[in-house]
């Protein structure tokens, strides 16, 4: 009998409803929220503040493909360890 060849490929969001990244510095905050929204595309929420004051503020982007959304993160990711921010530990989503 012969086999098919077929390919499964699990996306990490599909395992997980949400990734968080929080990164701080000595006077910053920054949060990233990546998750997808009910048509199935990939929502990337930042959001910054001050640990001292009450400045801060939000950006959202949309994304149809995974590979996209995932290139953003990595490239804030280099962009907050360049300017000074450490990441921090989250605990995993409970689910």
């Amino acid at each position: 009998m012969a086999r098919a060849n077929c390919e499964v490929r699990l996306n990490w969001l599909d395992l997980v409803e949400k990734m968080r990244l929080d990164f701080r510095s000595s006077r910053r905050g920054y949060v990233l929220e990546l998750s997808r929204d009910l048509l199935g595309d990939y929502v990337l929420r930042r959001h910054w503040f001050g640990l001292n004051n009450r400045r801060g503020g939000m950006k959202q982007q949309v994304f149809v493909e995974e590979e996209d959304a995932m290139r953003e993160v990595a490239k804030i990711e280099r962009n907050r360890a360049k300017h000074g921010y450490q990441p921090i530990s989250t605990p995993p989503p409970r689910g």
